[in-house]
């Protein structure tokens, strides 16, 4: 990841020497702000305001833009941003998820769930709009239709998601109240974060289902962005 980091970086700033007026790279500095291992939210506005002016007509500017505001906790302004992504292409499924998910945070499951009825009658079998499904169906306690909906996953995705599928094991055990089940998943999934650090908000919130607030902090206290979007969530009290 850090190999990563230091490559996109290094590309940024090539880019940025360049071109500095086109959009995308400033699209490419925002990323480099908002993804960054500190907590430098300022510039990260600074450069996505400046993205979002200079191309506010792309839906994918209003989606980034939108997920700095999310992260923030600023939930209005990024439901404004995904709702006219969603505008901007009226058939893609995607700004209707993005939608959906924070609707979840805002713990407004009802207007998540119509999001994502209009989103799975877009495109029922992308994996995009069948993971939210998850979330939702988890949140209502519905392990029924959690199970049906792995099966689907399944079936587009016969390989697996190395990521995803250690992290939904153990939030599905934590939600059932099977501690000790998690608690063992959860071995798997600290070994993919070594792999992939910036995903530690996945072990984060299986510990706050749990309820150890504490190990969800430890967890998170070298990603601030995502601990900032998951203390600002209802569903996770994180603090």
């Amino acid at each position: 990841a850090r190999t990563f980091r230091a490559l996109r970086d290094a590309f940024t700033r090539r880019a940025e020497a360049l071109a500095p007026d086109l959009v995308m790279v400033k699209l490419l500095k925002y990323y480099s702000y908002y993804y960054s291992d500190g907590l430098v939210m300022d510039s990260a506005y600074r450069f996505g305001l400046q993205v979002y002016r200079a191309g506010g007509n792309s839906s994918t500017v209003c989606y980034e833009f939108g997920n700095f505001f999310r992260t923030v906790g600023l939930y209005d302004r990024a439901l404004s941003l995904y709702q006219q992504a969603s505008d901007k292409i009226p058939s893609a499924s995607w700004p209707y998820c993005s939608m959906a998910e924070l609707q979840l945070s805002m713990g407004n499951i009802d207007s998540a769930k119509i999001l994502l009825d209009k989103a799975e009658k877009l495109d029922s079998n992308s994996l995009v709009v069948l993971y939210p499904l998850v979330d939702l169906n988890v949140h209502l306690n519905n392990y029924q239709e959690v199970e049906r909906l792995f099966k689907k996953i399944r079936r587009v995705n016969p390989d697996g998601n190395p990521i995803q599928d250690p992290f939904y094991v153990a939030w599905i055990q934590a939600m059932k109240g099977q501690k000790e089940d998690a608690l063992r998943t959860l071995t798997t999934l600290h070994k993919v974060e070594k792999i992939h650090p910036l995903r530690q908000d996945n072990s984060a919130i299986v510990y706050c289902a749990l309820g150890m607030k504490k190990e969800a902090v430890d967890k998170l206290e070298k990603n601030p962005r995502s601990y900032l979007e998951l203390k600002n969530a209802r569903p996770w009290n994180i603090l």
